[in-house]
């Protein structure tokens, strides 16, 4: 009689157990765990996750009900998931605009994915929602590219009543996507078969066929051995295909046969269908799996009978993809790249009960040289089955079989397993010193992600707890090491955890682990160990004997090793327990110097100057150089970290003595280093960096390996930069060659770099220097039609000639997703109208889209074009509201190209076109975090005032509240460069104390993101309450309170952002200046009790001695009984200040720090 699987459940006896800041208080954990275990059943297994599972949770584990929506949700994705009709009609009688955007995309997808009420589909409609709207290619908002709200419910909404509502407003019932679906395709994943029931009764075209070739009906024989065949068609339908000679043995491209996909869909009648109509239960597809293999997945028992009983194969491939027993306990269904294939299904107990009483073979492998006993040791087991590996030992599997790793059941088990199997393996007779091919013992194992229980019965089984694996580590070396058991270990709420790493390392040691033993590089695990998150280890690897100055191989001490790595509570205990301070390496660098940069490092982020002449001053060699020759000051300004202070540090290391034109192993000056980085120096910075270097007397006409200056390096930007006019203004060569023979010229020429270009050439750059092939390149040169740089240079007469020679007006820039009509490139380059009016006469459409943004010509000459150029493509019947519908990222989704004037082009003119053509200047934006933006929000991100101006002027909202509660004066104040913008919104009536969602004023706003002091001082001198917060546990309506003051924001800089820009910069010391100087309070104190001196010392150190300048106290102590000069000798960027020297040096002398 066949034989169930039981097992009851077990608890792990180690979480909440208090740190033992001893090693005997860890280790006399074990016997209490082990006790517990005996309290448990004989044949308990414990979880996958040992230290968790007691701990008490940390959040409430109900779910709430969700709160009724009002009409001030509209914009949110969920809104018609709760909405009724009767809450749409009041939001639409309200004034919410149907085709404004929800969730990234016109209102009505939003809808038709999740409304259950067709009458909302009605009253959007009714409204003016466009039915037929399509999704672009940001693939955002409801489905893929080309969707249309129709495909969007069909695919997602299991209501037909939607289907019926979308046709009734006119939806395309035959839409195609841009791969061709139509929405009868995309209703095949629809969990509801009605759907596409529903779409074929309204008179989808059954047979239309997309980019694939798939037939549209699902339930079309054609689609024979197919998934959505097999899932949709009833069992009449399917007998019919079989009827009407569908073949039952065909193979599709996998080499899956219809036996496979009535297998994989639980379709027990399919099955005998198929098998009465001579289908072959052995079949094979292209990895080997028989519908035997797939059906052993299953829960269920009744297909793996019926196939057995048609003759399928028990132990089908054996040796190879491995057999269905193995398969029933790995949940792999071997259905190749089809509907989530790999994602592996429970353990089937239906199916194992058959195979192992029909005879499966319990020691047959794949072709890993995996058994079913080992693959069930890899699984989660619950229920019936926590007892899979030792009833499969019962029945005979063999607990020393070995895979192609060598690696036998106990090494498997060693590593995930409880006390229960692992004594259950070695009762069996596994043997415990079998090591893998690269000599894994099971303590090797067990040490990496075992449970410490499992140490002591390994070692009491003969295990070396010293034995070498192949790489000449010991278990005690691998327990101390980071991997991904032990690395992201956190004790969820309960500090007094102790984590794994310890508990391992504990019962190790106790095994008779030794505490000195060393790897190949001469690492000891006290070496090892420093990367851990407190330092409980250290403590007890010294108490059992560890060496505190054992040097590796390069002559490192732990000591040296803590400090590289910058782990102040490790250094302090390292000294405290007797490490010396002033032991030397074999590179001569000292454990614990006054600095510490690394000798391949950099310098410490954040550091002032003050800090690096002290640094500088202690020893530190100012031309130290790395691998690739860089010295400090050029991996400085070309590294991420980059760059506080930066004006006085750079001439700190002048003065030093630092050579400002030190050339790397490549020939690149700092100079040159930092021109090149601008994907890793923020945009505002890049500029301050570069006038720094050149102040310092850098050369603007250095040349690197390959004969390029700085200028040849800046010229390829496809943005206008002003590192261009810096370094011409420095005395950068116009004309200089590279070993190309190129100018700076010629390469923003031949990077479509048109702006650049334009720069050089009023600089005076000459066009007519050939290029290293002799050629004078021709901006305007018909070959170059359809780039930016040609459009730019071209007039009317030369685009005309070019159309005449054969240029194609429709043609397309760029491939695929990014490409962009040809009249886009020209409407956002040309500041010729002619050119514009030559190419819409020959056929141009000014209605094109982008295949990803979504834009149209429109759109491109309102964020970069000239105002003569709008016009022409008003003229032409552009919509001046259009809206852009693919992209979803804050920098494109849902823009008109008001939105975009107002943002990005500095000439009003085009502003002042758009309103004049009827521009709504009171359109909310839809992308991303920023839904709800008004032009005039846009505006403070443009540098010149008259564009505000002219919204102001057309009548907009001054005081407009995005979804986040931010107005026109929260977004200027946050990304604005121009105090005089600022002015204008609050001559203008703008409310300098509005609080957004957040909680923030614009001042704050200001001082989370904005770099430029001169918007702080405005904002001040407007009004603005340089404290701003709200008193503690005060609970504002209709917004988060923040307790956060300008101050301290733009110190911290962290929270919750109050919108959708770019991450605040990490330096910011002017703005830090500019509040202290407009009255911010030096002693207010937050939650926790620290002034601003406590926050820069610790996050932002580079505005550390300006604090102390402008009348900080050090000597205050906060919540933590810590003062701000406590913080600071914590800091790697301010070792080098004179008074933190004096304090590290008595502490490190006196061996209490």
């Amino acid at each position: 009689m066949m034989r169930q699987f039981a097992l009851a459940g077990h608890r792990p006896c180690i979480a909440g157990v208090p740190t033992a800041p001893l090693l005997l208080a860890l280790l006399l954990l074990l016997p209490a765990c082990a006790a517990k275990r005996s309290a448990d059943p004989a044949d308990a297994s414990p979880p996958p996750r040992l230290l968790f599972a007691d701990l008490p949770p940390t959040r409430p584990t109900t779910n709430p009900t969700p709160a009724q929506p009002s009409c001030d949700h509209w914009p949110n994705g969920d809104f018609f998931t709760l909405a009724s009709a009767d809450l749409v009609r009041e939001c639409l009688e309200k004034g919410v605009d149907p085709r404004d955007p929800v969730n990234n995309a016109p209102a009505i997808f939003s809808a038709a994915r999740t409304a259950t009420d067709p009458a909302v589909i009605g009253l959007l409609t009714a409204a003016g929602a466009d039915p037929n709207a399509r999704l672009g290619e940001g693939r955002r908002g409801g489905g893929r590219p080309g969707y249309t709200s129709l495909h969007s419910a069909a695919t997602n909404n299991p209501t037909p009543g939607i289907i019926v509502a979308l046709l009734e407003a006119g939806a395309d019932i035959n839409a195609r996507s841009n791969e061709g679906a139509t929405p009868l395709h995309a209703a095949w994943g629809n969990p509801n078969p009605a759907v596409f029931r529903e779409l074929l009764r309204s008179g989808a075209d059954p047979l239309a066929r997309d980019e694939r070739g798939r037939v549209a009906d699902p339930t079309s024989c054609l689609n024979w051995n197919t998934d959505v065949f097999n899932r949709l068609t009833s069992p009449s339908e399917f007998d019919q295909c079989v009827r009407l000679g569908e073949d039952v043995n065909t193979r599709d491209s996998d080499g899956n046969a219809p036996l496979h996909w009535a297998a994989a869909t639980d379709r027990p009648t399919a099955v005998t269908t198929l098998l009465d109509a001579g289908a072959d239960p052995n079949v094979q597809n292209n990895i080997g799996a028989t519908p035997l293999h797939v059906g052993s997945t299953n829960q269920r028992a009744d297909i793996v009978t019926l196939l057995l009983d048609a003759g399928a194969e028990l132990n089908a491939g054996e040796g190879a993809w491995g057999t269905p027993l193995l398969h029933a306990i790995s949940g792999r269904n071997g259905m190749s790249n089809r509907r989530f294939p790999w994602r592996p299904r429970g353990i089937s107990e239906a199916a194992i009960n058959v195979l192992v009483e029909a005879g499966a073979n319990l020691n047959a492998t794949d072709s890993a040289g995996t058994t079913p006993l080992m693959q069930s040791l890899n699984r989660r087991r619950e229920g019936t089955l926590a007892d899979l590996p030792m009833r499969l030992l019962s029945l005979g599997a063999d607990p020393n079989s070995r895979d192609i790793q060598g690696r036998t059941p106990l090494l498997v088990a060693a590593s995930t397993e409880g006390p229960a199997v692992i004594r259950a393996l070695i009762e069996a007779g596994a043997d415990p010193r079998a090591l893998s091919n690269d000599g894994t013992s099971a303590l090797h194992a067990a040490a990496v992600s075992g449970v410490p229980e499992a140490i002591p019965i390994l070692a009491d089984a003969g295990v070396d707890p010293n034995g070498l694996n192949d790489d000449g580590v010991v278990p005690l070396q691998l327990v101390v090491t980071p991997s991904e058991s032990n690395r992201w270990w956190l004790p969820w709420g309960n500090e007094a955890a102790p984590s794994p790493t310890a508990l391992r390392a504990a019962a190790l040691l106790t095994a008779g682990a030794n505490p000195n033993a060393r790897n190949p590089e001469g690492d000891t695990p006290l070496h090892l160990s420093l990367w851990h998150r407190d330092t409980t280890l250290v403590r007890e690897l010294v108490r059992a004997g560890a060496n505190v100055n054992a040097r590796n191989d390069k002559g490192e001490t732990p000591l040296h090793l803590a400090r590289a790595q910058g782990r102040r509570p490790t250094i302090r205990t390292l000294l405290r327990l007797g490490a010396d301070p002033d032991a030397r390496d074999n590179a001569g660098r000292l454990a614990d110097p006054v600095c510490y940069w690394g000798p391949g490092g950099e310098v410490p982020a954040g550091a002032p100057a003050e800090s690096v002449r002290g640094c500088l001053e202690s020893g530190i060699p100012v031309d130290a150089r790395d691998e690739d020759g860089a010295t400090y000051l050029a991996r400085m300004v070309s590294s991420r970290s980059c760059c506080a202070d930066v004006a006085n540090v750079v001439q700190v290391f002048v003065a030093a003595g630092a050579d400002v034109n030190a050339r790397d192993d490549a020939g690149r000056t700092p100079l040159h280093r930092a021109v090149t980085n601008p994907g890793r120096i923020r945009g505002w910075l890049l500029p301050v960096v570069i006038s720094a270097l050149l102040d310092a007397g850098a050369d603007p006409n250095a040349r690197d390996s390959e004969g390029s200056t700085p200028l040849h390096l800046a010229a390829g930007g496809a943005e206008a930069s002003p590192l261009v006019s810096l370094l011409i203004e420095a005395g950068a060569d116009l004309n200089g060659r590279n070993n190309a023979g190129e100018t700076p010229l010629h390469i923003a020429f031949r990077s479509d770099a048109p702006a650049t270009a334009r720069t050089l050439l009023q600089y005076g750059a000459d066009p007519a220097v050939p290029d290293g092939a002799g050629a004078v390149p021709d901006p305007a040169a018909c070959d170059r039609w359809g780039t930016s740089t040609f459009f730019t240079f071209a007039t009317a007469d030369i685009v005309a000639g070019c159309i005449a020679a054969g240029a194609d007006v429709r043609s397309m820039h760029g491939r695929g997703r990014l490409a962009v009509p040809l009249i886009s490139v020209a409407a956002g380059s040309s500041r010729d109208p002619g050119a514009i009016s030559v190419l819409l006469e020959a056929g141009a459409d000014p209605h094109a889209r982008d295949a990803f943004y979504q834009y149209t010509p429109l759109h491109h000459a309102a964020r970069s074009g000239h105002p003569g150029v709008a016009v022409a493509l008003l003229e032409a019947g552009a919509d001046p509201n259009a809206w852009a519908t693919g992209f979803n990222i804050d920098w494109g989704w849902g823009w008109t190209p008001l939105h975009l004037a107002a943002r990005s082009n500095p000439d009003h003119g085009v502003v002042k076109a758009l309103l004049e053509a009827g521009a709504d200047f009171d359109a909310r934006s839809g992308e991303s975090y920023r839904e709800g933006l008004t032009p005039l929000h846009y505006a403070g991100w443009n540098s010149n005032r008259g564009v505000a101006a002219a919204l102001l002027d057309a009548g907009a909202d001054i005081n407009a509240l995005s979804r986040g509660g931010r107005t026109p004066l929260h977004d200027a104040a946050g990304n604005a460069s121009n105090p005089a913008v600022i002015e204008l919104l609050i001559a203008a009536g703008a409310d300098v104390h509005a609080r957004d969602n957040n909680g923030d004023t614009p001042l704050h706003s200001a001082a989370w993101y904005n770099p430029h002091p001169q918007i702080v001082t405005a904002l001040i001198a407007g009004g603005a309450d340089v404290d701003a917060r709200d008193p503690e546990g005060y609970a504002p309506s209709g917004r988060r309170a923040n307790s956060r003051t300008p101050l301290f924001m733009a110190i911290r800089r962290d929270g919750v952002f109050s919108g959708g820009q770019p991450m605040p910069s990490r330096f910011n010391v002017p703005v830090v200046a500019a509040l202290v100087r407009g009255g911010a309070d030096l002693k207010q104190t937050d939650k926790y009790g620290q002034t601003p001196l406590h926050a820069v010392a610790l996050v932002r150190p580079a505005a550390y001695p300006l604090l102390i300048r402008m009348g900080a106290d050090p000597n205050v102590r906060d919540a933590y009984g810590k003062t701000p000069l406590d913080y600071a000798v914590e800091s790697g960027s301010l070792e080098g200040l004179p008074e933190v020297r004096r304090l590290r040096e008595a502490m490190r002398r006196s061996r209490e720090p």
